[in-house]
């Protein structure tokens, strides 16, 4: 799938075309059997919320796109979220397309990776274990984008990501959630602390891990202050510096 032809998740319709979408990508990566664990870069955005995470993964995308080397290492890239991943995890035939993607070899090391993180067994648990599988596949695919808390502590062993953290003060992202969904500024705060807290138990819960330790991300910015096009730059020069050192200890 091209770049140029990129359907966003959050524009797809409902259930359908959510699996439609992966159906798609799975497509695309007929050869990635062959590519798999040799180390393509990925992208993961961890964020508060309403500091725009997602709308940093569409930027990303649209200057892939302006690179000179948009061929080689900037093409073919997909955005994946918590909710694109879940529809996934729970739609038996799309984790066996994935599954069917991966060399035994690696798919035996994600296995053990997996269950040193989750042994849990309440259906809850076992979808976000299911979900995190899916995460970590994907991640080893490369030439992802994966909009999703957990994702830094999901892929951890693998060096082929780079992750991102997005903050901002929590009055900006209170008028933004205000402007988004039309709310009040008292239900606009309350949405954004309660989104905060789920994503914070959510990483404690599973991971132990504070969602806020600076040691889990490659770089934090602070997109109140930082334009977002100024932050895609930026990681898409970590990207080539990542692949370069990928390449020299292949």
């Amino acid at each position: 799938m091209d770049n140029n032809a990129y359907i966003a998740p959050e524009d797809i319709s409902g259930r359908v075309g959510e699996i439609k979408f992966f159906e798609d990508f799975i497509k695309n990566k007929d050869t990635v059997r062959d590519q798999a664990g040799k180390g393509l870069p990925f992208v993961s955005i961890s964020r508060e919320a309403s500091s725009g995470g997602h709308l940093l993964s569409h930027v990303l995308m649209s200057d892939f796109l302006k690179q000179d080397d948009y061929g080689d290492l900037f093409k073919d890239w997909h955005i994946f979220d918590r909710q694109l991943c879940e529809t996934v995890a729970q739609n038996a035939q799309m984790q066996d397309s994935v599954e069917q993607l991966m060399h035994e070899k690696y798919h035996s090391e994600f296995k053990d990776f997996m269950d040193s993180l989750f042994t849990g067994q309440s259906d809850k648990y076992t979808l976000h274990k299911t979900t995190s599988r899916i995460i970590h596949m994907l991640a080893t695919i490369g030439k992802v984008i994966i909009v999703n808390a957990s994702a830094c502590c999901v892929t951890r062993d693998l060096k082929s990501g780079i992750h991102v953290r997005l903050v901002a003060p929590e009055l900006k992202r209170t008028t933004w959630m205000m402007k988004r969904f039309n709310m009040n500024k008292a239900e606009a705060m309350k949405a954004v602390e309660e989104q905060d807290y789920c994503q914070k138990r959510l990483i404690k819960q599973y991971f132990n891990k504070d969602i806020e330790d600076p040691l889990l991300y490659d770089t934090i910015w602070n997109s109140a202050r930082v334009e977002m096009h100024e932050i895609s730059h930026a990681i898409i020069d970590m990207i080539r510096d990542r692949a370069r050192r990928l390449k020299e200890t292949a």
